[in-house]
């Protein structure tokens, strides 16, 4: 599965190779691979995602299908998705990336509900982003900082512009919803085109027509159910109210050397803080008015499907760009603190199956944490531009916080999974990241970084060529990511 620079990550299964390569498998090759229980669930995301690829050439709908299925096809995994987890994988990323626009997402969250029922349109909304919509919008259109220079905005400067922008999130509502149920229809033309020419039984192709007929079904039904302006501006109003108090409270600025907001250290803070507020949400789904009533996943379901799909990121990211990179570092370590402050809260995992599950699912989360971190701290500088001093600074200073964040005894049972099965791990091949088609490369470089943690030479290096103690170091490296 090559990226942007001929690399190559490791794939979960021949079904998801065909998925990568834009084809459509048998009923039997998903039974065999996955499971006659994911067949729906994985042809829906195979046609709602059909032409969709991300910047590095990735197919988006493997990266749905993938964190489904790895479970099942890795034999070694010890933690499993229950039936309503891969369901919340599979509309995870609906709202956001069919949606486009808070009317288009709340649709599609809805269109989701009508065929999966109505608590997984609840699931949608609490794993669409909205809160990065508003950020975005703020940034382009808000008044409050058009005319200032980034170096001269302040986070009350970020409030306004967000608070500017409440008409611009829902203007032309019925338009923005439409558009996005025209997007699946898009979707589905293109794929029933390729159904056709497929090489599968003719009985697997009638029954996939059915269940491409009985979502577009559920297209119309949605038309008829478009959300009035009235409802959307209340919406808006509440989900910018929160964001902002959210921001208030917990957005740190700091003295960044590298962002990509126009220089606006004040953007950056608001988008992590942003983020930080949306992880805490989905790691306290149970507690949240909304969730009242929901019986189709409980919490531990839902942190599921977050897990998987940050864990995939993580291993299979969108390109090779470092500034993409750092981003979805950052964004999986927020993540990890939102949901293990929430196990701290409620007295650590229980002894139950559903608990003792979420714990395998954090830790292999933390290893492709882990892993992140370390390739990009062994392939340093494969990108020589303006950003390499700051890249630098941030893959070492990550490295370094790695034992303060996992503890010792993880890190040390990671490289034992390293050294038993390099390949469990999104391993790159020949390239720019790490040169040689093997993990052992991985494995050295994870040696040598570690032993120079260990004696303090490189928190040593770093102070001395940035002139900067460690603590200010970790936090300068955090603006790096947004």
């Amino acid at each position: 599965m090559p990226d942007l620079n001929g690399n190559k990550t490791k794939p979960v299964s021949e079904l998801s190779e065909l998925v990568q390569s834009a084809g459509i498998p048998s009923i039997n090759q998903i039974i065999t691979e996955a499971g006659e229980d994911l067949v729906d669930r994985i042809y829906f995301t195979i046609a709602t995602f059909f032409t969709h690829r991300r910047e590095s050439n990735h197919s988006y709908a493997r990266h749905v299908v993938d964190p489904m299925i790895r479970d099942r096809v890795w034999e070694s995994m010890e933690y499993y998705n229950s039936d309503a987890t891969n369901t919340v994988l599979a509309i995870h990323d609906n709202g956001e990336n069919i949606g486009k626009t808070l009317p288009g997402a709340r649709i599609i969250n809805l269109w989701d509900g009508l065929i999966f029922g109505g608590d997984f349109e609840i699931a949608g909304n609490f794993m669409t982003d909205y809160n990065n919509q508003i950020i975005k919008a703020a940034r382009k259109e808000g008044a409050a900082t058009r005319d200032k220079l980034g170096e001269e905005i302040r986070i009350d400067d970020v409030i306004q512009d967000m608070d500017s922008v409440r008409h611009l999130l829902i203007s032309n509502s019925n338009i923005a919803q439409e558009a996005a149920l025209e997007r699946v229809d898009y979707e589905y033309h293109n794929f029933l085109v390729a159904l056709d020419r497929t090489d599968i039984p003719d009985e697997d192709k009638l029954y996939v027509r059915d269940l491409v007929q009985k979502w577009s079904n559920a297209l119309e039904l949605a038309r008829g159910n478009f959300f009035s302006e009235t409802e959307l501006k209340e919406d808006a109003v509440k989900k910018i109210d929160d964001l902002a108090k959210s921001i208030q409270s917990n957005a740190e600025v700091g003295e960044y050397h590298f962002f990509d907001d126009d220089g606006s250290v004040a953007y950056h803070a608001a988008k992590e803080a942003s983020y930080r507020f949306y992880a805490w949400r989905i790691a306290r789904f149970d507690r949240h008015r909304e969730a009242r009533g929901v019986t189709a996943l409980d919490g531990s379901e839902l942190r599921g499907a977050k897990k998987g799909d940050s864990s995939d990121n993580i291993r299979t990211p969108k390109s090779d760009n470092f500034t993409d990179l750092a981003r979805l570092s950052l964004k999986g370590s927020i993540y990890l603190s939102a949901e293990e402050g929430y196990h701290q809260e409620s007295g650590k995992y229980n002894s139950t199956l559903k608990g003792k599950n979420e714990a395998r699912q954090l830790e292999f989360f933390k290893s492709q944490l882990i892993y992140r971190t370390i390739a990009d701290a062994v392939g340093v500088g494969m990108h020589i531009d303006s950003s390499f001093d700051n890249s630098k600074a941030w893959v070492a200073t990550q490295f370094a916080g790695l034992n303060e964040t996992f503890g010792e005894k993880f890190m040390k049972h990671s490289i034992d999974m390293l050294r038993k099965d390099p390949n469990a791990y999104a391993v790159r091949g020949s390239g720019a990241i790490i040169e040689g088609p093997e993990a052992e490369n991985l494995l050295a470089g994870y040696n040598l970084l570690l032993k120079q943690y260990s004696n303090g030479n490189l928190l040593e290096k770093i102070k001395g060529a940035f002139g900067k103690t460690t603590s200010n170091l970790r936090s300068s490296a955090a603006s790096l990511m947004f």
